[in-house]
């Protein structure tokens, strides 16, 4: 029997990443700023650099990388790391929760027997760790593709995150039926890993189903290839200082960031304003609870 399948992203459509990720950093930074001693607007400025640097803005080193930390010996770098990713933690742990209604709309597209695979450009490692610990996900998810790490890692950073992928990995075969490494190319705005999660499935593509926040880079790719587009709208509201926060550190304008959820140049085929609408697209095939209240 074939399934209807539904490949989701996971920042700003699974939980709101931009109203975490901005009061995360602003406590990273406050703290940053304290113990090197210095101003929260240079602390700004190097993580730009270095977000610029890596491609990411999750950059498991990013404190490390930074030139007022890279000045400090030894002993104290390794005194600002800690309190840097203490600060950035107690915030995530307090943000870091499903939009409200996803639980209910996973359990329910689980039930009426629809395969539902994360599609994220973070690594696999951080997807499968997020999605399990920190959202408690993982049980509704028939699959994760993410990205297998950064091209651009010195050799101890990437020997660390093999480490880490390779227990995560482990972790997560033992609950999903896919578990796709992306390649660099491979990451969206491609479609090439769409494409590779439908090779891994069988499955008739007009029952195949692309949810996002992000126009530009979770729908567009995935209408040519025959999937129904699903736009999150509810995904691109968030706090305007949070939102102002990300633009600080990341290597592209305000207007770039809105364009990607734009849907200016490419129409969804639906769209949705809140995660409990996505029920009423995909049936499944088993009858909804829902149905027989």
């Amino acid at each position: 029997m074939k399934h209807d399948v539904l490949i989701t992203d996971v920042d700003n459509t699974i939980f709101d990443f931009v109203d975490f990720f901005g009061p995360a950093l602003r406590s990273m930074v406050y703290v940053l700023a304290d113990k090197c001693n210095t101003s929260e607007i240079r602390i700004y400025e190097e993580l730009k650099d270095v977000f610029s640097n890596t491609g990411s803005i999750e950059h498991q080193t990013v404190i490390k990388s930074l030139p007022v930390v890279r000045n400090l010996n030894a002993d104290r770098q390794n005194e600002v790391l800690i309190a840097g990713r203490r600060a950035f933690d107690k915030t995530r742990r307090a943000r870091v929760v499903p939009y409200s209604g996803i639980v209910e709309v996973l359990a329910e597209l689980k039930r009426r027997g629809v395969l539902v695979v994360a599609l994220t450009n973070a690594p696999l490692y951080q997807a499968i760790r997020r999605l399990r610990i920190e959202l408690g996900l993982s049980k509704y998810l028939f699959g994760i593709a993410g990205f297998v790490g950064s091209e651009r890692d010195h050799s101890e950073e990437a020997d660390s995150i093999k480490e880490k992928h390779a227990r995560e990995y482990d972790r997560g075969r033992q609950k999903h039926g896919l578990l796709l490494t992306l390649e660099h190319y491979e990451l969206k705005p491609s479609g090439a890993g769409f494409q590779r999660i439908l090779d891994n499935i069988n499955v008739d593509i007009r029952n195949v189903y692309a949810l996002g926040d992000s126009v530009a880079k979770d729908l567009a790719p995935a209408a040519p290839l025959g999937c129904q587009t699903i736009w999150a709208k509810y995904g691109t509201r968030f706090e305007k200082r949070n939102f102002d926060t990300l633009v600080k550190v990341t290597p592209w304008s305000a207007d770039q960031i809105r364009k990607y959820s734009s849907s200016d140049d490419f129409s969804p085929d639906h769209i949705v304003e809140h995660p409990l609408e996505i029920l009423n697209l995909i049936d499944g095939t088993m009858p909804s609870l829902f149905d027989r209240l």
